[in-house]
């Protein structure tokens, strides 16, 4: 009878172990998830060392969470030596970089801020386009006699009665190329 009960105790305190061991996984993920939750802000770098490479380096303040290992996520070049990245989340802090220079631990200053590496300001950045609030409703089609780029687009439709997750659409001309890598 005694053998039982310490059994029955050893199993209990395996479930309780196993129970709060779960409980550290689901907090610790939850933590690891507040950045994945915030809106997107684009932020610009004017980079006027002409860095060969560009990268974000973000993080959210007061924690471990970040968006990339070490150098970072590569910015994208808009034009003029100014490169632009959205931050997908509540990141907060910033380090621009070439994976070796690079400026000091930078709050965000917000949505279409430039951060200028010869003054170390930020300001706001007369390029910017805001995106828009609501997305068109995927629904309707859009109106095919006015192409968004004049001369260069086409509209191409698909009804998808298949139920496909995912539609894609591979183009080509002959002996011009194609619209991108399969699919």
């Amino acid at each position: 009878m005694r053998c039982k009960k310490h059994v029955k105790s050893a199993i209990c305190l395996m479930l309780t172990v196993v129970l709060l061991f779960s409980v550290m996984l689901c907090v610790s993920a939850a933590e690891n998830d507040v950045a994945q939750t915030g809106a997107s802000t684009t932020v610009y770098f004017r980079n006027t060392d002409n860095w060969g490479t560009v990268n974000a380096y973000c993080w959210v303040k007061g924690s471990d969470n970040k968006i990339k290992e070490w150098p970072g996520e590569a910015m994208t070049l808009v034009k003029d030596n100014v490169y632009k990245y959205v931050i997908n989340g509540d990141y907060n802090c910033i380090i621009f970089n070439n994976g070796s220079a690079q400026t000091a631990d930078l709050d965000v200053a917000g949505d279409g801020m430039i951060f200028d590496y010869s003054s170390k300001s930020w300001s706001a950045y007369d390029g910017h386009e805001q995106t828009p609030t609501t997305q068109p409703d995927p629904t309707v089609a859009p109106d095919p006699t006015v192409a968004p780029n004049p001369g260069t687009a086409q509209f191409v439709y698909c009804k998808n009665s298949a139920g496909w997750g995912t539609v894609s659409c591979y183009m080509w001309k002959e002996g011009s190329g194609n619209n991108g890598s399969w699919p």
